[in-house]
């Protein structure tokens, strides 16, 4: 079974300590990847990167799909793409969630800096 591609933006030349990167996974015209998500925040944003996954707090609740709307929503709007286009592939009853997008939007995930 092959790997998946990460793609990072840390400059060349060796490890560095307290950055991480999204891990980032092509699938035919589209991209996957991970995002931890934790209802019931002040506001919707995105915190940074941990653990190669896109930490994302929304202000919805967990019930009734009322926290995974918000999230497509926050998504799509942050990503500049039409809601339609983002889409929960896994992990609707949980808080970590594997997301698709169209692919064209891959340089727009890897500009999400890493937590603060």
């Amino acid at each position: 079974m092959q790997r998946a591609r990460s793609f990072d933006k840390r400059p060349p030349g060796g490890d560095h300590p307290g950055v991480d990167r999204l891990s980032i996974r092509e699938r035919g015209e589209s991209v996957t990847f991970e995002v931890r998500v934790k209802p019931r925040a002040r506001r919707d944003e995105a915190t940074g990167i941990l653990d190669g996954r896109l930490a994302v707090s929304i202000t919805a609740p967990p019930a009734e799909g009322a926290a995974n709307e918000a999230l497509v929503r926050f998504l799509a709007r942050a990503l500049g793409i039409a809601r339609r286009d983002v889409r929960i592939a896994r992990g609707h009853r949980s808080r970590v969630k594997l997301v698709e997008v169209p692919a064209e939007v891959r340089e727009r995930l890897l500009a999400i800096p890493a937590s603060r």
